[in-house]
């Protein structure tokens, strides 16, 4: 038989000018009803229709695409093999919101609000499934170790964000521990709120606070989004108030950097701060060192591995200031070697198109915030009170950030994360720092050399970030790897990753290849490139993945390729 039409209203939340999320009961799961998906249906104020808008898998959806002050109306059927249901009920009349013009900036599209968006909870992480508590839908985020999916508490039917993280060692396991723990102490509207929390099978599980915006570099890549320092002072005044409230805490962030900033909707300008795992609470007789994960933003402090204070975080935000200004990392060097160079000897170009163009305001603020003496930086209180952030802000700034910029910086930075086994260690001072980063291949003796067609006379997976290899750009040249992968063993569900480099002139195109045929840019397949590296990498890997990985390189002059293995255990 059909199956019955889902129980309720559906909700609606998140409505913006031109979307909104629908969410809705899921219909019991009965041998005889034997759901498959649902469909959604709208009808349109203007169209005075019904009609289908999507088939769903889950029990919530994004509409979009939608008119600013439109009325709309949804409903949904469940569906099974034998066909669908009748239509359950009907939401109340939506009028999505007017869109905002580029003068409503510093009003409501920008609103700096700070509530929160539910009470504070004290948290305690149980040894439960997660899904006995929510309904874990559609992944909306993937990261290195961790998968984020869109959820709804059963019994509230509170729209949220299931945040699992793969433990794969002890120190993972006490970092995001450590970030529950800090999460339940920091309370305020520009902190990303912590909801619940679940450990099974070697995963944990944070329910968090659901922001609709996604990542503030993406946000800025947007093609309806125009970054000037307009934008930049107001992204800015909201880490600083959320600094503040932890700073007043007596907590120092210490992970500050683009990947710790979401915006709270598609729309607007509101952000909120997030990664807590590595936040200290300093104390003044405590001599306290850390670890650094991204070395372009940490201050010097930290590089020759000093007592730090919550000045580490002000450096932080000098360099994400600067970023945001002109779409550069202002260290950022050929490698993470040369990059903690630039940050000890304090290299940084004020005459960059972008900050040169900037108001003075703006200047005396980074100046403020990169002085090398910790002691000399601006605090939290000083950085709030700067007349950069006081200024009017009814005009934009002079000088657009190209969109150019920030697509470089993004791919650099998801081709070095990737590289990234963990932490780097601070050198004490004075030391040289040497960082070799790298992957195996498929252990043991018999492992069988990758082939590579290109006939150079080895092939090796491992990388030295601080190698430079001098590319003669006076002469056409064939493509030609320079680093390749190997054979590689990995576990079922875990990550996998083949890093490459390739040089040719002109610049070759790349593609890569499974199971011969070619892959595609997706959630289960992430292709990244960063000038002449090249990266697949398969988030969770699964026996139909086993087989050859070939990378193929082309230009005018000739192509060439490399495969290895995938085997999957």
């Amino acid at each position: 038989d059909v199956p019955d039409p889902p129980s309720g209203k559906p909700r609606v939340s998140n409505i913006t000018h031109d979307s909104l999320t629908l969410s809705w009961q899921e219909v019991p799961r009965k041998p005889a009803a034997g759901i498959t998906a649902y469909i959604v249906e709208i009808w349109k104020a203007s169209e005075r229709r019904w009609r289908s808008e999507s088939i769903v898998f889950g029990t919530n959806y994004t509409v979009k695409n939608l008119q600013p002050m439109s009325g709309y109306m949804f409903r949904v059927r469940a569906k099974n093999a034998y066909g669908a249901s009748e239509p359950g009920e009907v939401t109340d009349p939506v009028v999505t919101k007017e869109k905002k013009t580029d003068s409503d900036l510093t009003s409501d599209l920008c609103s700096l609000d700070s509530d929160l968006p539910f009470n504070p909870r004290q948290v305690k992480v149980r040894k439960d499934i997660v899904e006995r508590f929510y309904d874990v839908n559609e992944v909306v985020g993937r990261g290195r170790f961790a998968t984020v999916q869109r959820c709804l508490e059963k019994l509230s039917g509170r729209l949220l964000a299931a945040r699992t993280v793969r433990l794969d060692t002890a120190e993972q396991r006490e970092k995001i521990l450590r970030e529950v723990e800090m999460m339940q102490q920091l309370h305020h509207g520009k902190l990303l709120q912590l909801y619940d929390a679940f450990e099974l099978d070697s995963k944990i599980t944070l329910v968090q606070e659901f922001l609709e915006g996604g990542p503030l570099m993406e946000r800025l890549l947007e093609p309806e989004f125009t970054q000037t320092e307009r934008e930049a002072a107001i992204f800015i005044q909201q880490v600083c108030e959320g600094l503040q409230y932890m700073h007043g805490q007596q907590v120092a962030h210490l992970d500050l950097r683009p990947e710790s900033v979401m915006c709270a909707d598609r729309t607007g300008c509101s952000i909120k701060l997030r990664n807590f795992g590595s936040a200290r609470r300093l104390h003044p007789r405590e001599n306290i060192r850390v670890k650094f994960e991204a070395p372009e933003f940490c201050a010097p402090e930290v590089v020759n591995f000093g007592v730090i204070w919550f000045a580490a975080d002000m450096w932080s935000l000098g360099v994400m200031t600067y970023l945001l200004l002109c779409g550069v990392s202002p260290f950022a060097g050929k490698s993470d070697l040369a990059t903690l160079r630039n940050i000890i000897r304090g290299n940084i170009d004020m005459t960059r198109e972008g900050v040169s163009k900037s108001s003075e305001e703006a200047r005396d603020f980074l100046r403020g915030l990169l002085a090398q003496s910790k002691e000399a930086r601006y605090t939290i209180e000083q950085c709030l009170q700067h007349r950069w952030l006081q200024r009017d802000r009814k005009s934009p700034g002079n000088y657009v950030v190209p969109k150019q910029n920030i697509k470089d910086f993004m791919a650099r930075r998801k081709w070095q994360s990737g590289k990234s086994h963990g932490h780097v260690r601070p050198a004490a001072a004075g030391t040289e720092v040497s960082l070799v980063r790298g992957h195996g291949g498929r252990a043991g003796s018999d492992s069988k050399p990758n082939s590579c067609k290109n006939h150079q006379t080895s092939c090796s997976a491992r990388l030295h970030v601080s190698e430079e290899y001098t590319l003669d750009t006076t002469h056409a040249m064939p493509p030609k790897f320079v680093h390749t992968f190997q054979d590689t063993d990995a576990m079922e569900g875990r990550e996998v990753r083949f890093d490459c480099r390739i040089i040719g002139i002109p610049q070759p195109k790349v593609a890569w290849y499974l199971h011969n045929r070619e892959v595609q840019d997706s959630l289960e397949y992430r292709i990244f490139q960063a000038n002449d590296q090249h990266s697949l990498v398969i988030p969770e890997v699964f026996p139909d993945d086993e087989g050859e990985v070939v990378c193929k390189a082309v230009n005018t002059l000739g192509e060439t390729s490399c495969s290895a293995e995938l085997f999957v255990d």
